[in-house]
């Protein structure tokens, strides 16, 4: 547990930063915060409709669904297989 709360510090950050650049790069549509904040979580998990973005919306797309998707993921493996090597690591060996 210990070794998720830096990712999950991390997650939120680019969570919140890639939603407060989403609310500023289309103002035109007057987004408020929690509308921003839940189209960013759903783009997260690959929830998302591609007709709703400018071309400046569509680079922000590219960034955000690559680094939270892939990024994150890779990193989360990571860190789930540096802990289950210190684990086992620490395990001693017994004969039943």
């Amino acid at each position: 547990m210990i070794d998720m709360i830096p990712f999950l510090i991390v997650l939120l950050s680019a969570l919140l930063g890639f939603t407060i650049s989403y609310r500023a790069l289309e103002q035109e549509e007057n987004l408020d915060f929690v509308t921003s904040l839940k189209h960013n979580y759903r783009l997260m998990f690959g929830d998302f409709s591609p007709d709703a973005y400018s071309d400046a919306g569509w680079i922000l797309f590219i960034c955000a669904s690559t680094l939270m998707t892939l990024v994150m993921l890779n990193m989360l493996i990571a860190i789930m297989s540096d802990t289950y090597a210190r684990v086992m690591g620490e395990i001693v060996p017994s004969d039943y």
